[in-house]
């Protein structure tokens, strides 16, 4: 028995929907495939009579079933309730229909030919009623797709045009030259009529108001690239925005001036306003600049003979102003009246105080100077010498004398020998100071002096240098004493390291060991002498690194002269015998032994005899030999102690130690 519930495909066997469904409801992220209810399969999305979407991310698409399935006019009306806009598209992906959110679209096949097929679409509207766009589209405004966007639509004129009623919400540009528009056409709208004016063209764009006003007055002129927004109060109109034109339109005109009378300037020259004005007159004369308002630089080079006048006015209304001879003039007018906004004439005088400035003028160049004070220019003061100098209340140098620097031994504070000492330590001047309130020495300038030289000048560590070589004593020489003090100038070569104040030299650090350091840096290998951490570019950059150097040991060794002495070479160290030196015995290098235990090859070579061996000798098993039968036994075993022997000659112990 049939169950008649149940909806069965009769040749898979599988449960179909059947044909008249009226309403389902998808949720979805993806693209969303439906197919006809008499085709489904379980877990098929099926496109009923009414279909709910909510789609759940942009730019989805609802595919519809194919259109040869069914017959036209088979429908499906789909409603968008979630928060994106879907597209409706047949079974190839072509566009039906895309509906915003919150609009219902019914979608229909008009033609079933081909699977993909022929569709339209007629909206349903928002879940309330709304007007369509296209419908409500109007000055100023047009549709796009459901809603109204505002539009400026541009017309261009070359000549004089009669704005009416339908230019409501346009632009109407001039192209053209000087032209009128006329608003008498508009005066019957009611409040809130306006349009744009732009004159693009090149003259001016005259709006005429009449019978009624503009911004006040009869006409508005825009002058090229100048615009307004024009709107009508339902009594006048008004301007709002009113973009005034940034072109410079100054301009230059010569205007030769007649003698005598009155002359009526043209309109060019009227509009320009830098004029020179040239010519000669011989009587009074009168120019007309006409009544409209406005200003002028005017420069009269006119030659104005007898005392004869050159006076600007408007016309005839006023006295007009009087153009001074070789001056340059703003003039400006009101269109009633004209005077003179500013001259600039020649100048005639410049009276100069005695003493202090000098030069003058009578004519437009003007030379003006410093007078000189008794100061005789030069440079004063030196490092040997004071300035003193006289101010005037005028602020001017009147005296300058040098003096030479001399402190009066009783403003010298009194101080010891010892103190003195304590307070300098060298000439770098990293002393403190020496007097009261005096400044610390800081790099004094010092002269080296002759060597030999015995005065109570600062001397320099050159000078001190070279009086140490002039009594036999110089960087690196060796002294031997027999006290065991170490000396000022001198540093003990016991192989400790030497360097500057912060190396962490064991031997001595300060800044006093530099030129040692680089006596034994540039004369000994970093083998015999090696520097902290590996050398660098030379001595002073290593030593400024604060980088020790170790010094050479002659803790218990005999001090020897090399091979080679002043280019002679006698090789007595150098020989390469056990115990001596492996090469050359030059400055620096180290050799010999304490004690040494001989070894065969320094045996001297001699013959051992044995008398009465016959041919029947053999050996025994302790070294020796015996002899064969009937001969005398001759033991010749190993003897003697093999101890090292004592290598030290005489010596007296002595301290050595390397000048600075």
């Amino acid at each position: 028995m049939v169950d008649p519930n149940v909806y069965d495909n009769v040749f898979g066997g599988a449960n179909v929907s059947p044909t008249d469904l009226n309403y389902a409801a998808y949720s979805f992220s993806a693209d969303l495939v439906l197919a006809w209810p008499f085709e489904a399969l379980p877990d098929v999305d099926i496109a009923t009579s009414k279909v709910t979407v909510t789609p759940l991310a942009s730019g989805l698409k609802v595919y519809m079933p194919k259109a040869n399935l069914v017959t036209p006019g088979e429908d499906c009306l789909i409603t968008n309730i979630g928060a994106f806009s879907i597209t409706v598209v047949k079974t190839d992906g072509a566009q039906i229909v895309v509906i915003p959110p919150g609009i219902a679209w019914l979608v229909y096949v008009t033609d079933n030919s081909t699977e993909a097929g022929t569709w339209a679409s007629l909206q349903y509207g928002a879940g309330s009623s709304s007007a369509d766009a296209a419908a409500l589209a109007g000055a100023g405004l047009r549709a796009n797709l459901t809603k109204l966007d505002q539009n400026l639509v541009t017309t261009g004129r070359t000549a004089g045009y009669a704005v009416a009623s339908t230019d409501r919400a346009t632009v109407l540009q001039n192209d053209g030259g000087t032209v009128v528009y006329t608003l008498a056409g508009v005066v019957a709208e009611t409040d809130g009529f306006f349009f744009y004016a732009i004159n693009a063209g090149t003259g001016n764009l005259t709006l005429n108001a009449a019978p009624t006003t503009i911004d006040g007055a009869s006409t508005k002129i825009l002058a090229p690239a100048e615009n307004a927004m024009v709107f009508y109060d339902g009594t006048e109109f008004h301007t709002l925005g009113y973009g005034r034109a940034l072109v410079n339109t100054v301009s230059f005109v010569s205007i030769v001036v007649p003698d005598g009378g009155t002359s009526i300037l043209t309109a060019v020259q009227v509009l320009a306003q830098v004029q020179n004005l040239v010519g000669t007159i011989n009587s009074n004369t009168v120019l007309e600049y006409g009544t409209p308002p406005g200003y002028w630089f005017v420069r009269n080079d006119v030659t104005q003979n007898a005392g004869a006048t050159l006076t600007a006015r408007v016309n005839s209304l006023d006295a007009g102003a009087e153009l001074p001879a070789g001056s340059l003039t703003i003039i400006r007018s009101d269109g009633t009246n004209l005077e003179i906004a500013y001259t600039l004439s020649a100048i005639t005088l410049i009276n100069t105080a005695a003493g202090e400035l000098t030069g003058g003028s009578s004519g437009p160049t003007v030379n003006l100077g410093l007078a000189n004070t008794a100061v005789v220019a030069g440079t004063f003061g030196d490092a040997s010498h004071t300035v003193t100098g006289t101010v005037d209340a005028k602020g001017r140098m009147t005296a300058f004398t040098s003096n030479l620097i001399s402190i009066v031994i009783a403003q010298v504070q009194a101080f010891t020998s010892a103190a003195l000492r304590g307070q300098i330590t060298d000439e770098t001047g990293g002393g403190l100071a020496v007097f009261n309130d005096a400044p610390a020495l800081i790099n004094p300038t010092v002269t080296t002096q002759a060597v030999g030289t015995n005065n109570t000048t600062a001397a320099s560590t050159a000078y001190v240098q070279g009086e140490l070589a002039l009594h036999g004593i110089k960087t690196g020489d060796v002294k031997w004493t027999l006290d065991d003090t170490l000396q000022a100038g001198y540093v003990w070569l016991n192989g400790t390291s030497i360097g500057s104040a912060t190396s962490g030299a064991t031997g001595r650090a300060n800044a006093d060991t530099a030129n040692l350091y680089a006596f034994m840096w540039n004369k000994y290998s970093d083998t015999l002498c090696p520097v902290a951490t590996g050398r660098g570019a030379d001595a002073a950059t290593d030593f400024a690194a604060n980088k020790a150097l170790t010094m050479l040991t002659g803790n218990g060794k005999v001090f020897a002269m090399p091979d080679t002495i002043g280019g002679v070479t006698v090789a007595n160290l150098g020989t390469g015998d056990t115990g001596g030196f492996a090469g050359a015995a030059t400055l620096g290098a180290s050799g010999g032994e304490k004690s040494h235990t001989l070894i065969t090859a320094e045996i001297a070579a001699h013959v051992h005899t044995y008398a009465g061996i016959n041919a029947g000798t053999t050996s025994n098993n302790d070294g020796g030999a015996t002899v064969g039968a009937g001969g005398p036994a001759i033991d010749t075993s190993s003897t003697g102690g093999g101890a090292s022997h004592n290598n030290v000659q005489a010596t007296l112990v002595v301290n050595a130690m390397v000048a600075l």
